[in-house]
């Protein structure tokens, strides 16, 4: 007879059509299939579509109670519409290759005004083993013995598809909280920005991480799971893969199933009303590589209507396929007898597997459950409600609401002694606390229990009731309602790494919290300042010194649409200071950066969640690290002349004093200079045809078109000046370069000054003709008979000396007679000042002895003179 009803139940499941909820149905309940580490939509027509009433609120909820659920993927959220569109829920699967089903758990809940209306039922997940698209080579990683480190994770053993478009990045799941990989842990893992396990995929493969075995008692394998992600850098639409790394350890066994505990009774005997607990030496297991507490105990066979049931005091109402055996150790685990009583002895059976972490199963292990008939000498339950309370509280167990007991004919010798549970809490009589009591306690009422505050769904009691002569051992459930009194606590916190002027998504590896008292999707964080504000900036939170920006980003344009921009890229987008986790999930958190060179950033921040008084968190920072980006062109440094004064033939060096252009995203050093003109004169009668010199370095005297700021510092260029006399005048020149830095930013037409000084490097040359002079008479010692030519320098700084004056007469310059050593200068001669007098009769010639003098260089000569 139960075999067939079990038939009739596979039967209506498989037609999707449950009549018997009324007004609450569901119509298709179909398998999801999903590719290896892929995601996929629940398509509300194909796959999940459930009717109910117009007006009626109807929610489905992801249940969590079965271990066996969601063990290679998750569905999220974890509440959903019953009228959800598609692109609203979606089940991921983690990339394990050695399990092809899954299934979710959930429970339709509808309510109308005048009744509710609850649907629990299994969404079932098929795995397609097909080729990954991102994910391009996955090989495994070996560990050669018990304890040792792994061959390094690098391009050897792991590759993803290469485009040039797209930022690829990879991240260690559940880095932070230890759980996996289950037998080992990795090393070389934490980044020096942060203890990131989030990663550039090249950085990811270069990074050395390799896995220390730790468990030696483990199987001969282990797995690293991950994701990686292609966000194309103009439309950002992501491609998402999780995989798994195979760890193989050479040295240790293939994984044993678990062994059911010979130890142990497997039987449940237990008195009719009473609540009987499944304690850890009636139902236990072990497996060498599973920790204990993680096996996990499947039921095969259940208990039939009218059996009675097994129950996870945690969720009571709840049909319990599935537990922990660290259930069983915190006494959450209990059989409840069938309600209707029978005076003979009764018998059940439960079928159960045990299930370690890889997926291996026990033999078949029977449950016997003994239901006795009631003892009329013996103390009886009469009543075990429960005790239910909220979190903190403390309330009065009392025969009337909670615990009643009857015992015929010595009842006032009755007597409870505490003999297990009381995990997370205390009895107290006034105050005082205890572990006995008499069962006429319960009458007056003194007995309370008291909660510890801790974060908990349920605490048990396991009492031996006694007469002193029959003793019955019984469970007393306590449901603890969870007070949302706890904020929300950060999961994630990495930060986030990006370039210049770029805007990026925040993601749930980056930031992301949970909390233990509500729903994680509806957290909510709140920006409380970005530091690098300025005093004088106002209130507001964007202000245009700040680094960088939160917004929300969509594709689809908003219902309400004030202060959303629509962006270049088609992307809808507002600055914001307050966001929900859902925000993160759905992936419309971005941080972009203003483009200032400033490269750091911290946003202070609270999360809070949505409690009637919502509960703050304290004040927590998300680090935001920016790259340089060679976007700016060089410019001139501070001070900097750009001119030199230089020699007429002289070669002077070019340093950083007055050639000197930086670089506020490069080393200056690497900065090259371009002569685009070369060095030419730009003074009031230019003559082009002439080169005004030449750029040259200097160890080589080679003259050079390129050179770098590093050579200008270590004084290897330098100006040489043009092989060209410039007589007496200062002349300018010029050269016009362009600098760039390594990444081609360029500042063009930039001109160099050169002020050419001439020298006093040519000696004096006089052109002497004969004076003639009337004996006896005067003769003028013009510019005809005594002429002098020096290229660089002045004539009025030309000067005469007289060495040898002459003997048959004089020279005078206006009537003062010119003496040995005297000077005059070539405006002397020009002006007609010197002359000549022949003073001795007869004498038909004469010499004056003189010297010409620049200030440098002299030249000796004679004047001869000649008298007729």
């Amino acid at each position: 007879m139960h075999g067939l009803l079990g038939l009739l139940r596979a039967v209506c499941l498989l037609q999707f059509v449950f009549s018997c909820h009324g007004f609450l149905r569901v119509t298709k309940l179909s398998p999801i299939a999903v590719e290896l580490g892929r995601s996929v939509f629940l398509d509300p027509v194909g796959d999940l579509k459930i009717t109910f009433p117009e007006g009626a609120d109807c929610k489905v909820s992801v249940l969590r109670n079965d271990p066996l659920s969601q063990r290679v993927g998750f569905l999220v959220p974890d509440i959903f519409p019953c009228d959800f569109s598609l692109g609203d829920v979606q089940y991921s699967h983690l990339g394990s290759m050695f399990f092809m089903q899954d299934f979710v758990k959930l429970q339709i809940r509808a309510d109308t005004d005048t009744q509710t209306r609850l649907i629990p039922l299994n969404l079932h997940v098929t795995v397609s083993f097909s080729d990954m698209e991102i994910v391009n080579k996955n090989l495994p990683i070996t560990v050669v013995e018990l304890g040792g480190i792994s061959t390094s994770i690098n391009s050897d053993v792991l590759a993803f598809k290469d485009d040039p478009n797209k930022i690829c990045s990879v991240t260690i799941l559940n880095f932070n909280n230890g759980i996996i990989p289950r037998y080992g842990q990795l090393v070389n893992v934490t980044k020096k920005e942060s203890n990131s396990a989030q990663y550039e995929c090249g950085e990811f493969l270069r990074s050395n991480i390799r896995y220390q075995h730790k468990k030696l008692s483990s199987s001969n394998r282990d797995f690293i799971p991950l994701v990686v992600e292609l966000i194309d850098q103009n439309t950002h639409r992501m491609e998402r893969e999780y995989f798994q790394i195979i760890v193989r350890i050479l040295e240790a066994r293939s994984n044993q199933r678990p062994v059911a505990s010979f130890q142990v009774s497997n039987t449940v005997e237990v008195n009719q009303y009473t609540f009987a607990p499944i304690t850890s030496d009636i139902l236990a297991a072990s497996d060498t590589e599973t920790d204990a507490g993680e096996i996990i105990f499947n039921i095969t066979q259940a208990l039939q209507p009218g059996e009675g049931s097994l129950v996870n005091t945690d969720d009571p109402y709840q049909p319990l396929t599935a537990f922990y055996q660290r259930d069983i150790e915190q006494f959450k685990i209990a059989y409840r007898p069938p309600a209707s009583q029978q005076s003979e002895l009764r018998m059940f059976q439960v079928l159960l597997e045990a299930v370690d972490t890889e997926g291996a199963k026990s033999e078949q292990i029977s449950l016997l459950i003994m239901v006795k008939p009631t003892n009329n000498e013996a103390p009886t339950v009469t009543k075990n409600a429960g005790l239910s309370l909220f979190e903190g509280q403390s309330r009065a167990i009392t025969e009337k609401s909670n615990l009643a007991i009857a015992d015929k004919d010595n009842f006032n010798d009755v007597l409870l002694k505490v003999i297990g549970g009381l995990r997370h809490g205390e009895l107290r009589i006034m105050g005082h606390k205890i572990d006995t009591f008499m069962a006429t306690d319960l009458e007056i009422p003194v007995i309370t229990y008291h909660h510890d505050n801790s974060d908990t769904y349920s605490d048990n009691i396991i009492f031996r009731l006694s007469d002193g002569k029959h003793d019955i051992k019984f469970l007393f459930p306590i449901t603890i309602g969870p007070v949302d009194d706890t904020a929300p606590m950060l999961l994630y916190n990495t930060g986030l790494t990006l370039d210049e002027g770029d805007v990026a998504l925040v993601d749930r590896y980056m930031l992301s919290a949970t909390d233990i008292d509500s729903e994680d999707s509806q957290i909510q964080f709140k920006v409380i300042s970005f530091p690098n504000f300025e005093e004088n900036s106002g209130s507001s939170l964007f202000q245009e010194n700040n680094v960088g920006v939160l917004s929300l980003r969509m594709r689809s344009p908003p219902r309400r649409g004030e202060n959303w921009v629509l962006q270049d890229d088609g992307l809808y987008e507002q600055n914001v200071t307050q966001f929900s986790q859902s925000d993160i999930i759905n992936r419309r958190l971005y941080y972009r950066h203003l483009g200032r060179e400033l490269f750091s950033d911290e946003i202070a921040f609270v999360m809070f969640d949505q409690a009637d008084n919502p509960n703050v968190s304290p004040i927590k920072t998300f680090q935001v690290t920016i790259r340089r980006v060679d976007d700016l062109p060089p410019s001139l440094f501070p001070g900097c002349p750009l001119e030199i004064t230089a020699d007429e033939y002289g070669v002077v060096e070019l340093s950083e004093a007055v050639l000197h252009y930086t670089d506020k995203d490069s080393p200056d050093e690497e900065l090259t200079y371009f002569i685009t003109k070369e060095p030419h004169f730009k003074d009031e009668n230019p003559n082009i045809t002439e080169l005004a010199g030449e750029i040259l370095l200097s160890d080589m005297k080679m003259k050079v078109s390129r050179f770098t700021q590093l050579q200008v510092r270590h004084k290897k260029i330098s100006f040489k000046s043009p092989e060209l006399e410039l007589g007496t005048r200062t002349r300018y020149a010029q050269f016009e370069f362009s600098v760039s830095d390594l990444a081609g930013n360029t500042i063009k037409n930039q001109v160099f000054r050169v002020v050419l000084k001439p020298v006093n490097n040519q000696a004096p040359r006089a052109i002497v003709q004969p004076l003639e002079v009337t004996e006896l008479s005067q003769a003028t010692l013009g510019n005809e008979r005594l002429k002098v030519f020096d290229e660089d320098t002045q004539d009025e700084e030309v000067t005469f000396t007289v060495t040898a004056v002459p003997r048959y007469g004089v020279l005078l310059k206006d009537e003062l007679e010119m003496q040995y050593l005297d000077t005059f200068n070539v405006p002397d001669i020009t002006n007609s000042r010197m002359r000549y007098q022949h003073v001795t009769k007869g004498e038909a010639s004469d010499e004056l002895g003189l010297t010409v003098d620049d200030g440098v260089h002299k030249t000796n000569f004679l004047l001869e003179i000649g008298a007729f």
